[in-house]
């Protein structure tokens, strides 16, 4: 019988543990196997003995044999335990060696297996599929009570109530984040707004989320003051999630524009995922900015230079020279990062200001604008499929054929949402779609229901999520793309 309980052992870490047949890797790095030991073996001893680095009683485990992928527990004392989720085992625990036993044994059962499935396909060939019928959506074919720009349909695909206040996010398979009248964080499916994740934990509404990764695994996450809240989305049990938060041990602000969490701290130190729990905090050379942090090296602009320090062993410090804008001279006043290769700069001259798209990858400054660096209240918006961004006021192209900063001084309000070329909003003329053609602003207004309507929350490639508020209650609608001539 196993001694610890898997249930309770935290998310994170997730050690990696490979093994092609002949040689066992732990977290890419070889496992030389004592004298007598199978390197199966070692490597289940080799996870026990980091999760007593980690001072962990136990760790998670992600198996991969020539065969696929399983998920373990292994304690500290070496005894392992099968988590494979039940979609993918047969949902018994298999204790001592769960590793060597997937091994050993997948040949043998292999043929046992492929003779049950085929008896079992015969048998269930012979028998009429009864198909339940699907739960209705709710809301569907509602009419929308607000106005809506042109392209977004007024009758909604869904409805669904919402915390007051609170912004649903577009996840990048499709689905939308939201949090619940009920104060719960929830991922609906676009279709037919059924739940697919959810957490009872949800931030406070003046906390942004945003979706990324944790070295290497999709998450949520959330930072505020000292304190970065990630929640898993890769779990086996998606019904309700426990958030993992971790201590950066002091202030800081923090960029999701890498393709992990990057706080900095100030005086040149910065924090990034470590390997095991929490934070590996790093210093950056003197004189630069942090602007992106990825799965080895954290990214830097200082005076002309763009450094990419190490933070892994298999990363390698690197720097590349770019020139300044003309007018300009020493290191920039202000760093954002856009993407994994994009950042927008700014430096402040004796006359004005210059604020530029520099590509962090190659080195070259794409584009200008004689302005002041973007307002720093909420992070930037990214379309990453049009390479487009919001950095209020600012509208920015990042592609490297048509780069462009256009600055949306008709943008008089906080209401600023991005989709593709457009931006959405509201000032003292009515709700405006202001499309962005090279440099150039096209305002058109669209027809609303009262002068209090909103601009959609957000927008994705296939529709607008817009909230109304009925009495004392905030819906969330979706509204489908419709071509023009609809």
């Amino acid at each position: 019988m196993s001694t610890f309980n898997p249930d309770h052992v935290p998310p994170f870490p997730i050690l990696q543990l490979e093994y092609d047949g002949d040689t066992v890797t732990l977290d890419k790095v070889i496992v030389e196997p004592a004298p007598g030991t199978s390197a199966t073996d070692a490597g289940v001893e080799a996870v026990a003995r980091k999760a007593q680095a980690l001072g962990l009683d136990a760790v998670r485990v992600r198996a991969a044999t020539p065969d696929g992928t399983h998920m373990m527990v292994v304690s500290s004392e070496g005894e392992a335990i099968d988590a494979t989720p039940p979609e993918a085992s047969t949902g018994r625990p298999r204790n001592r060696r769960a590793f060597i036993l997937i091994t050993a044994c997948l040949c043998a059962v292999a043929l046992t297996v492929a003779g049950v499935v085929i008896g079992k396909s015969v048998i269930e060939s012979q028998e009429e599929p009864v198909a339940a019928p699907a739960p209705p959506i709710p809301g569907e074919g509602q009419t929308i009570p607000v106005g809506l720009p042109a392209g977004f349909s007024t009758e909604a695909t869904w409805a669904v109530p919402i915390d007051d206040g609170t912004a649903p996010l577009p996840l990048s398979n499709g689905n939308v984040l939201i949090t619940t009248a009920d104060n719960r964080l929830q991922i609906i499916d676009q279709e037919r707004a059924n739940a697919v994740w959810s957490s009872a934990q949800a931030p406070n509404g003046t906390k942004q989320i945003v979706e990324t990764t944790w070295r290497g695994r999709p998450v949520l996450a959330s930072f505020s003051g000292r304190q970065l809240t990630l929640w898993p989305l890769d779990l086996p049990d998606s019904t309700d999630v426990p958030p993992v938060s971790l201590d950066a041990e002091a202030t800081g602000e923090a960029s999701f524009a890498g393709t992990a969490p990057l706080i900095d701290l100030g005086d040149y130190t910065v924090a990034v995922p470590a390997d095991g729990t929490g934070f590996n905090r790093t210093t950056i050379p003197p004189g630069t900015q942090p602007v992106a942090a990825g799965t080895d090296s954290i990214i830097a602009v200082g005076d002309n230079t763009i450094t990419h320090t190490a933070i892994t062993e298999a990363g390698k410090d690197a720097s590349i020279s770019f020139d300044r804008p003309k007018g300009t001279r020493g290191a920039p006043t202000k760093a954002v990062g856009l993407t994994p290769t994009r950042a927008l700069l700014t430096w402040e001259t004796d006359k004005s200001a210059i604020t530029a798209v520099l590509d962090t990858e190659h080195g070259d400054i794409l584009t200008t604008l004689e302005g002041s660096a973007p307002s720093d209240q909420t992070l930037p918006q990214i379309d990453a499929e049009a390479n487009t961004a919001l950095a209020d006021p600012y509208f920015i192209n990042m592609s490297s054929d048509q780069p462009a900063i256009v600055d949306l001084d008709l943008a008089a309000s906080t209401d600023l949402t991005l989709a593709g070329n457009h931006v959405y909003t509201t000032n003292g003329d009515g709700a405006l779609d202001l499309a962005v053609e090279g440099k150039k602003v096209v305002p058109e207004q669209w027809e609303t229901m009262s002068d209090d309507d909103p601009p959609p929350s957000a927008v994705s490639a296939t529709g607008a999520y817009v909230v109304a508020e009925k009495v004392d209650t905030s819906i969330l609608y979706r509204a489908p793309r419709v071509s023009q001539e609809n």
